[in-house]
């Protein structure tokens, strides 16, 4: 009888957990699956934490159904890289080697990566090995990585999800919500995910149809504003508060410091919230700002999962096509806006999750 061991890689601190999932099932019910889950970033990541629950729920899910006379039981293993804080090539180093030394030491059958890191610093090192690889929440391009020969058909061992951020979509809000044409400065930490992003960002707004979009809504992206000093980020933000027609986008900020101290995104926000009148918008949930169309962590979860089954199946990785999920989440903070003093189209209000 054969026995499928799958590794879940994702990215976070390199730190350990090992948890369980089980379901009643018939006495013909074969074997025992191993996941062991490795995350670029940290236990607390709360993209992550969203990754995770979409690969739990979707795996139960299976086990109730379609693994229901395959799969007696689930063990999972979450590995914690936590690049966002090792800006030094020699920790980042260190944290690859301790992750290949947990994977050989488990020995999975499948291994899913979350984010960029674990798939350029770790799952790169097992192309063409025993394992089978599933990525998501990537933001770099897999071929260029060199981790797939094409989306197509990324052959080697490897499928997976990218991860897109709605540059354009999020334009086109900020000047919906204001109700009128903008600038917009974006600001990006200086992480190893936001070179990708800010990259990404960079193509889309030069590319035909965000020209297209920047003179249709008048809308001008003024400057991408990168750094990972929390004290340049006050000053920039300080240095703008009495324009008028300006906005804030804040696209990413995991790796903010002060004073040598990693900043979590609440302190960011809760100062940005106190010290800041300009409109301010962000992708996520925990991302502050008035609104933000975003990716959803727990449907690259799903997503994934879902290329973990086809695998678990007998379909070859590499045979997978690698997809972008085109689903984007509209979040709204409506104390946010009531503090800015900015009232939010009731079609928006109709379509969005909002939180306090």
């Amino acid at each position: 009888m054969k026995k499928y061991l799958i590794l879940v890689l994702l990215a976070l601190p390199i730190n350990t957990i090992a948890t369980s999932s089980s379901f009643s099932s018939a006495d013909s019910a074969a074997d025992r699956i191993k996941i062991c889950i490795l995350h670029s970033y940290h236990r607390d990541n709360v993209w992550d934490k969203n990754i995770n629950k979409g690969i739990f729920d979707t795996m139960d899910a299976a086990l109730q159904y379609e693994l229901k006379d395959k799969v007696t039981k689930i063990d999972y293993l979450e590995i914690y890289m936590n690049t966002k804080y090792r800006d030094r090539s020699n920790e980042i180093s260190d944290a690859t080697d301790k992750a290949l030394e947990r994977i050989k030491e488990y020995n999975p059958y499948l291994i899913i990566t979350s984010d960029d890191d674990a798939l350029k610093f770790v799952a790169k090192r097992l192309l063409n090995t025993k394992y089978k690889i599933a990525f998501c929440g990537v933001n770099g391009d897999p071929v260029e990585i060199g981790i797939a020969r094409t989306m197509e058909k990324p052959g080697y061992n490897v499928t997976g999800v990218i991860e897109r951020q709605p540059v354009l979509q999020n334009l086109k809000l900020i000047r919906d919500v204001l109700g009128r044409p903008t600038d917009v400065i974006i600001f990006f930490d200086a992480s190893h995910a936001s070179e990708h992003m800010m990259d990404y960002a960079r193509k889309q707004l030069m590319g035909q149809e965000g020209q297209k979009l920047l003179k249709d809504t008048g809308m001008r992206v003024r400057e991408i504003f990168t750094s990972n000093s929390f004290e340049d980020w006050k000053k920039k933000i300080r240095r703008h508060q009495k324009e008028k027609k300006l906005a804030f986008f804040f696209f990413s900020y995991d790796t903010l410091k002060s004073n040598g101290r990693s900043l979590t995104l609440f302190e960011v926000m809760n100062w940005v919230n106190d010290n800041s009148r300009i409109p301010d918008f962000g992708l996520h949930i925990d991302s502050g700002g008035i609104a933000g169309y975003g990716n959803c962590g727990y449907g690259q979860g799903v997503a994934v999962a879902k290329k973990a089954l086809q695998i678990l199946h007998g379909n070859d990785p590499g045979e997978i096509p690698i997809e972008l999920p085109n689903a984007y989440y509209l979040n709204i903070k409506t104390k946010r806006a009531e503090q800015l003093g900015v009232e939010i189209p009731f079609r928006l209000l109709t379509i969005a999750e909002l939180f306090k």
